[in-house]
């Protein structure tokens, strides 16, 4: 087995290190993978070991061809842990349902294991509750070149798909990487803040409540919170340890901690949980009966309990009488997170984006809506040109420091998609059926379009990227 280098070494033991801490909160660790065909038997070309709180979060599966298969099995069948995987797989390989599988062995000053850790999430103002990552990456395969291949062949299978994109979706693996064979490990986050209908703002008292996995020490356990008034302004900022909470049991997996605050009229609350001093997850806790966002308060006026927006943003048959109808919804939550929004709706407007959304900053996202696949019809091909014709129309007018941002709405859900690592690599940021019900939920909050902006700008562009670009 080849050893890694002393840095790659490094972030694997601080993983190691993170997850000993909540090891006992995950009963039903599960590995899933994509394997080809190659000169030594089935290599991998991406897998995932997930360790998820609760039951088993998906079904066994084994999809097989000549040249491709998938599976998804419980590491308990395995009867190894995470590390007695990864070991195996750099090694001589581990048997599975579709057979013996593990890394390539193919010769190469590119076979190298590195390591990429990822304690933080890229977005620190999304719900989504962030999980401990770890991949692990090596070598180069024809993956790419085979795509025609593999996509015959699984679509006559026994039990057909569509592409390997999609497999890997109901694989749950992370997007594909057409270059590299990589390895996620992931934990799920032990504590969460609790953002379902209990958790409110009702007569000037904030409920706030903490969501911690059993198997782990509530006592590591913190919940933080800050006010912040109608005007943005944080007004009283606190945290409270275990010792401080009510606890009561919720189910078979999670107990929940909670506390009442006072909290003046109008207020919402932003909350933090942690665990062992790492921030793990945030939430905001407001008022359903008092929208602290001037903006849905103006909108609403017209769409009470934002119905018309809700049917313009999910209403499959409206959809399809007119699939336009998807641009107004989108462009009411723009203008509720506080862009101003250009619906370039002109009848003598035909070559155009659907919408251009501008935040007070005066940095521009170039919006393209479909209720499709995000690159029928060249959707990719004409966003980009129309993002390029902006940007050079800045330049031209003294504003090369303004930044342009193209990003594709559509009403699939994520794991439908088949084209979002090509607009990824494009630096082009996608909107799915998800992230339209996210953003209807947070319109309760005053909203920073600026920030936003950012935060969606992060998504599709690397550190190293942003920095040639800022410059």
């Amino acid at each position: 087995m080849q050893s890694l280098l002393p840095h790659d070494q490094q972030k694997v033991d601080e993983f190691s290190s993170l997850y000993a801490a909540y090891a006992d909160a995950y009963k039903y660790p599960n590995f899933s993978f994509i394997a080809v065909d190659g000169p030594n038997g089935l290599e991998l070309a991406q897998g995932h070991i997930s360790h998820p709180i609760g039951g088993p979060s998906f079904p066994e599966l084994t999809v097989r061809t000549s040249t491709i298969c998938g599976c998804s099995v419980p590491l308990s069948r395995l009867g190894v842990d995470y590390a007695g995987l990864i070991s195996a797989l750099q090694g001589d390989g581990i048997e599975t349902p579709v057979g013996w599988v593990r890394f390539g062995r193919e010769e190469s000053t590119h076979n190298n294991f590195t390591v990429y850790l990822e304690k933080l999430p890229s977005n620190f103002y999304t719900p989504i509750i962030h999980p401990l990552r770890m991949s692990i990456s090596t070598g180069s395969h024809v993956f790419q070149s085979r795509m025609a291949e593999f996509q015959s062949d699984l679509r006559s299978g026994i039990v057909p798909y569509d592409s390997v994109a999609e497999l890997a979706g109901e694989l749950n693996l992370y997007p594909l990487r057409w270059d590299i064979c990589s390895l996620d490990v992931t934990a799920e986050g032990i504590v969460a803040i609790d953002l379902s209908g209990r958790a409110r703002i009702q007569n000037g008292v904030a409920s706030l409540m903490i969501r911690v996995a059993k198997g782990t020490d509530r006592k590591q356990a913190r919940l933080g919170y800050r006010v912040q008034a109608p005007d943005r302004r944080a007004t009283k900022r606190g945290a409270f340890d275990s010792s401080q909470l009510t606890w009561s049991e919720d189910g078979d997996y999670a107990v929940v901690g909670s506390v009442d605050i006072d909290v003046p009229k109008g207020s919402v609350v932003q909350a933090f949980a942690s665990y062992g001093g790492r921030w793990i997850h945030q939430g905001w806790i407001t008022d359903p009966d008092n929208s602290a966002n001037v903006r849905r308060s103006m909108h609403e006026v017209f769409d009470q309990n934002l119905e018309g927006t809700k049917k313009s943003l999910f209403d499959v048959k409206s959809h399809k009488q007119d699939a336009r109808i998807l641009e107004a919804g989108v462009g009411n939550l723009l203008f509720m997170y506080g862009f101003a929004v250009n619906p370039l709706s002109s009848h003598f407007t035909t070559d155009a984006a659907d919408l251009l959304a501008v935040s007070p900053n005066g940095n521009i996202a170039v919006i393209e809506c479909t209720t499709g696949a995000i690159n029928s019809n060249g959707k990719l091909s004409k966003l980009l040109a129309r993002s390029a014709a902006l940007l050079e129309k800045l330049e031209q007018t003294g504003n090369p420091h303004l930044k342009v941002l193209p990003i594709v709405v559509t009403t699939m859900r994520r794991e439908a998609l088949t084209d979002e690592e090509i607009a990824s690599s494009k630096g082009i940021c996608i909107a799915t059926c998800e992230d339209l019900e996210r953003l209807v939920g947070e319109s309760l909050i005053p909203q920073n379009a600026d920030q936003a902006f950012e935060s969606l700008w992060s998504l599709v562009h690397s550190p190293q990227e942003q920095l040639i670009l800022d410059r």
